[in-house]
C-alpha cells in the first residue's frame, strides 16, 4: 500500500502517466467501459484540465455512473486516480513533463490511500496461444543475436501476454498448458479429437523455449497428464471467484479467462468474462453489426482481444443461460473436436431446442414420450432427429465430452504443475491431482487462500531484485530489448502496490 510520503522510481511514475493518457480523452475526461453494456462513459470527476497541474493519488477504482444509466465497473485501466491540482500547488511544482523520482502527494488531505489494484486472475489457454503465435509468425524470420534460434513465436506470445497486463491490470496469472498424452476424454470417446492435424514439428520444437522463457519471468505455469487445460482453467476460474466473493466486496474482482476456444462461454458469469483473440477485420465487423442491429459497441481490448461477457451471450443466445451452453453443444455437437452431437441439429437448430426444452436430455425425453407439440424455432425435422436411433446416447456422450470440469482437487501450487498427475477415484469419482510442488495452506480446510496466492505474480516475498535480473537475462537471450522495458514495467507496478 502506498501512503502520503512514499517514494516511488521514475519508471514507476513514468508507467503510472502512461496508464493515464491511455484512459483519458481529447477533453480530458476519465473514459472506462461499462460491464452490463459494451458503451462509453466520462465521469465527472475525472481528471480534466490536460496534462499540467496534475498530482498522482493511488487509490481505489475510481466511481461514478455510466451515461447509459449502469454504475460503473472499472475492469480496465483503474491503476490510479488523477486529482486536479490547486493552482498553488501546480505553480509550486515542477515541470508535469518532467516525472521524476518525487514523493507521491495529493492536493487534497482527506484521499484515503488503497491498493491500486483490485484482484483481477488471467487465465490463459497458453497451448491455444502458443499455437496462434505460430501461425502468426511462420512467415517471419526472426532470431536471436547468434542466428541460431527463431524467436518469432516467442516475441509473438510473450507479448500477447505483456499487452493482456497492460490492459487488464491483473494481480494473478496463470498460463496453462495441455500436456501429452490421452486424457479421460480419450478413455470415453477413443475418436475425440481424432480429426485434428498433426503437431506442428516447429512448435514442438519452440515449446521447451518458450516454457522454460515463462518460468524466467515468474509466470505460474501448468500442465496436467489426464485432463485438458479446459479443465484446469475452469477449476481455477471457479475457485478464485469464489474465495474473492467471500473476501472482496461486489464489483471489486475480476477474473478473466482468454482463450478462443467456445466451450467456455458455460463458465459465464458475473464473476468470470473471457477474452477472445480477435483479427482486425473481425473487429471492424462485429461493429458494424452492433451498429446494425441496435446493440452496444463490441468492448475490444487492445486492437487484438474481444471482452466477451454476460451480455454478449445473452445477445447471441437470448433465452438461454450460460450453463446450457453445454446442452447447446451435446445436441450441435463440435466438428474441431470430433464430437458427434445429434446428426442432423446444427449449431442454428440447437439454441431453439434447448430454449424450448430446457436441456438436451429433457429433449429427448419429450420426444420419445410422444407427448410433447413441436415450439416455436423447432423443425420438425429436429425432433425426428431426436427419436433417431443412437439420439440419447450420443446426447449422454457429447454432454459429458464437453462439460469442463471445474471440480478438479488442486493442491496450492507455484511455478506449475510439472510432474502432476490426475487420478480419478473410483468410488466418489473425484478428479484428484497428485502434485509434487505443494504450497501449504494458509488459511481455511481447503486453502484457498494458498491456492489464490500460489497465482499472484510477483510472487510475494520473492526477491525483486533477483527476479528482475533473471527476466532481464531470459529476454535478453532472444533480444526482445522492448519486451524487457514491458515486463519491467508491469513488474514494478506490481512489486509497488504490494509495499
Amino acid at each position: 500500500m502506498l501512503r502520503h510520503g512514499n517514494h516511488v522510481s521514475a519508471s514507476f511514475q513514468k508507467n503510472l502517466y502512461r496508464q493515464w493518457l491511455r484512459q483519458v480523452n481529447t477533453c480530458g475526461q476519465a473514459v472506462h467501459s461499462c460491464k452490463q453494456r459494451s458503451c462509453s462513459l466520462a465521469l465527472a470527476n475525472g481528471p480534466g484540465g490536460g496534462i499540467a497541474g496534475v498530482s498522482w493519488a493511488i487509490s481505489g477504482p475510481v466511481r461514478g455512473t455510466c451515461t447509459c444509466g449502469v454504475p460503473l465497473r472499472t475492469r480496465v485501466d483503474s491503476r490510479l486516480a488523477v486529482t486536479r491540482a490547486s493552482s498553488s500547488s501546480s505553480s509550486s511544482s515542477s515541470s508535469s513533463d518532467t516525472l521524476g523520482a518525487q514523493p507521491i502527494t495529493s492536493t487534497t488531505t482527506d484521499v484515503e490511500r488503497t491498493d491500486a489494484l483490485q484482484p483481477h486472475a488471467l487465465l490463459i489457454d497458453a497451448m491455444a496461444m502458443a499455437y496462434r503465435a505460430h501461425h502468426v509468425m511462420a512467415k517471419q524470420n526472426l532470431t536471436n543475436q547468434t542466428g541460431d534460434v527463431n524467436t518469432g513465436l516467442l516475441h509473438s506470445f510473450i507479448s500477447s501476454v505483456l499487452s493482456l497486463l497492460e490492459h487488464t491490470n491483473a494481480t494473478h496469472l496463470l498460463l496453462v498448458f495441455d500436456a501429452k498424452g490421452a486424457t479421460f476424454r480419450h478413455q470415453m470417446w477413443p475418436e475425440y479429437k481424432a480429426n485434428r492435424p498433426s503437431f506442428p514439428d516447429e512448435l514442438a520444437i519452440a515449446l521447451p523455449r518458450l516454457k522454460d522463457l515463462l518460468g524466467k519471468l515468474g509466470w505460474p505455469l501448468a500442465e496436467v497428464p489426464g485432463v485438458e487445460a479446459d479443465d484446469v482453467i475452469g477449476t481455477a476460474a471457479v475457485k478464485l471467484a469464489a474465495h474473492w466473493r467471500e473476501t472482496c466486496l461486489p464489483e471489486q474482482y475480476d477474473v478473466t479467462i482468454v482463450s478462443p476456444d467456445k466451450d467456455f462461454f458455460q463458465l459465464l458469469s458475473d464473476d468470470i468474462q473471457i477474452v477472445r483473440p480477435i483479427q482486425s477485420r473481425s473487429v471492424a465487423k462485429l461493429r458494424k453489426e452492433a451498429e446494425e442491429e441496435g446493440r452496444p459497441q463490441p468492448n475490444i481490448l487492445g486492437s487484438t482481444f474481444h471482452v466477451y461477457t454476460m451480455a454478449d451471450f445473452e445477445a447471441a443466445y437470448p433465452g438461454l443461460k450460460p450453463r446450457q451452453f453445454i446442452d447447446l453443444l451435446a445436441l450441435s455437437g463440435d466438428s474441431s473436436d470430433n464430437v458427434p452431437g445429434v446428426r442432423n441439429i446444427g449449431v442454428k437448430t440447437a439454441p431453439a431446442i434447448v430454449a424450448a426444452f430446457g436441456s438436451a436430455e429433457e429433449a429427448v425425453e419429450a420426444c420419445a414420450r410422444g407427448d410433447v407439440n413441436v415450439p416455436d424455432g423447432v423443425p420438425k425435422r429436429a425432433v425426428k432427429a431426436l427419436l433417431a436411433e443412437g439420439a440419447k446416447e450420443a446426447v449422454s456422450v457429447s454432454k459429458e465430452l464437453v462439460t469442463i470440469r471445474t471440480d478438479l482437487k488442486i493442491p496450492p501450487v507455484r511455478y506449475g504443475l510439472h510432474g502432476s498427475r490426475c487420478e480419478i477415484d473410483e468410488v466418489t469419482g473425484d478428479f484428484n491431482l497428485i502434485t509434487p510442488s505443494r504450497v501449504s495452506s494458509a488459511s481455511g480446510d481447503d486453502g484457498s487462500a494458498a491456492f489464490v496466492q500460489s497465482f499472484q505474480w510477483p510472487m510475494p516475498g520473492e526477491n525483486p531484485e533477483e527476479a528482475r535480473a533473471a527476466a532481464i537475462d531470459a529476454l535478453s537471450d532472444y533480444s526482445m530489448t522492448n519486451a524487457i522495458k514491458r515486463w519491467r514495467a508491469e513488474y514494478d507496478l506490481r512489486a509497488q502496490n504490494y509495499v
